[in-house]
């Protein structure tokens, strides 16, 4: 099998040349969707990706439209393989799991699942010491669907915490575990931590308001947080929307949907 590689990035300059190395010794194609970094990571990715990669633009007022399957949808679009993988610039591979998954995938589904380890923030740990951070630090532990079959019936889906469906289902049910695991490390990067929250918080309740913007998203996200979370939400979302001057949703819009 032969993948290619979508990653998103955004001001990830620091995770960047830990990230990417591994890719290099692996794969035969790196996308890499750049939204606008400030940082010097364009710059960094010419010094660092080879011929047959591509930086391909993608500007971030569309990102606060459209959400995150939108970009990862058009990454996908640049794919010269048949299998995409989709990953973030703050998440590492181990380079032997891929190339044993490579030489023998275990089934031919929609989608591979890979299991991902968020590392919490420790002070006793750095990007500067990576395999230290892997072999002691802390931990959380998911599943994600990010390996799968470039095709009309296939695509992300969702403004945040994004899916990929297969058909109108969610690929999940039709993926097996490629034993995979991503490494992430955005707990270790520079810069403002609730940036991203912010632009989570604001598309949040986008999908609130206007409902087919939810497609792709869990519903606990549109449901159950909202309840929990309202007053620190729109309180994130409007200074958000003061940051990057965007219409701010109305409060009344907001309570309406809750009610319904």
């Amino acid at each position: 099998m032969k993948l290619s590689v979508v990653m998103l990035s955004y001001n990830d300059a620091s995770s960047l040349s830990i990230t990417i190395p591994p890719l290099l010794e692996i794969v035969d194609q790196i996308i890499v969707v750049e939204m606008g970094s400030t940082d010097g990571t364009p710059e960094l990715l010419r010094s660092l990706l080879r011929e047959q990669d591509m930086v391909v633009s993608y500007p971030r007022e569309s990102l606060f439209k459209f959400g995150f399957a939108h970009p990862r949808n058009y990454g996908a679009g640049y794919a010269r393989n048949d299998w995409v993988f989709a990953i973030d610039s703050d998440e590492l591979v181990v380079k032997d799991e891929i190339l044993a998954f490579m030489a023998s995938p275990p089934e031919t589904p929609a989608a591979y699942r890979v299991r991902r380890r968020n590392y919490y923030a420790d002070a006793n740990f750095g990007l500067h010491d990576v395999g230290a951070l892997m072999a002691d630090g802390g931990f959380g532990e998911e599943g994600h669907c990010r390996i799968y079959q470039v095709s009309p019936l296939v695509r992300w889906a969702g403004l945040i915490h994004e899916e990929i469906m297969f058909h109108e289902d969610t690929a999940a049910s039709h993926s097996v575990e490629s034993g995979i695991t991503l490494h992430h490390l955005s707990a270790f990067k520079p810069g403002d931590i609730n940036e991203k929250q912010k632009l989570y918080y604001y598309l949040t309740l986008k999908g609130l308001v206007y409902k087919h913007f939810r497609f792709g998203t869990n519903a606990f996200w549109f449901d159950q947080f909202p309840q929990d979370h309202l007053g620190q939400m729109i309180l994130a979302a409007n200074v958000f929307c003061r940051e990057h001057g965007i219409e701010p949703l109305s409060r009344s819009a907001i309570d309406r949907a809750l009610a319904r």
